[in-house]
């Protein structure tokens, strides 16, 4: 039988040691070695969380939802308070989604004051002119992500339905505060 042994200091200056015999035979019952580290991760207050998933990003006007995607994907990586992502989407019925847009659906909830810039990677099939450019941002305080088309002659302005047609698709990458 082998035994797992373990010791070292936190960030914070607490020392541990333990082995997972010593563990697994104390009086509140078998711990396994996720739970010993669960443990010492929560000793070490200071040490940031790591978290990496997906999620489905929905074309929405805050009302109504596009109903089917051909592409419908979304990855992010959270380390502490920070969020970084990446989506694609792209729909092939719009249903009653009408006026301003945006993505829904990202993984948490935005810091509260703060309006978080992304960056529109690719894109296809939209109705803009050669002129305009895109750009992105996470609204503050929620799961949203707004895409705007920018104008030299009226600045930025939150896309619609008419510049993203079924069919259309766009990429974003970005990262935001939690």
């Amino acid at each position: 039988m082998s035994t797992y042994r373990g010791a070292g200091t936190t960030s914070s200056g607490s020392t541990y040691q333990t082995t997972a015999d010593s563990v697994a035979n104390t009086p509140s019952g078998d711990i396994s070695a996720t739970n010993v580290q669960d443990a010492i991760d929560e000793l070490d207050s200071d040490k940031p969380s790591y978290e990496e998933g997906t999620f489905t990003p929905v074309y929405s006007d805050g009302t109504n939802n596009a109903s089917t995607y051909s592409t419908q994907v979304g990855y992010y990586t959270k380390i502490g308070r920070l969020v970084t992502f990446q989506f694609t989407i792209r729909p092939t019925n719009i249903g009653s989604v009408s006026g301003n847009i945006r993505i829904t659906g990202l993984p948490y909830t935005s810091k509260s004051g703060i309006t978080q810039a992304c960056a529109v990677g690719y894109c296809t099939g939209l109705v803009i002119t050669a002129s305009e450019s895109l750009n992105a941002s996470v609204t503050t305080n929620s799961t949203d992500c707004f895409i705007y088309v920018f104008s030299e002659t009226t600045g930025n302005a939150i896309a619609t339905e008419t510049e993203f047609p079924v069919n259309s698709q766009i990429s974003v990458a970005g990262s935001y505060i939690v």
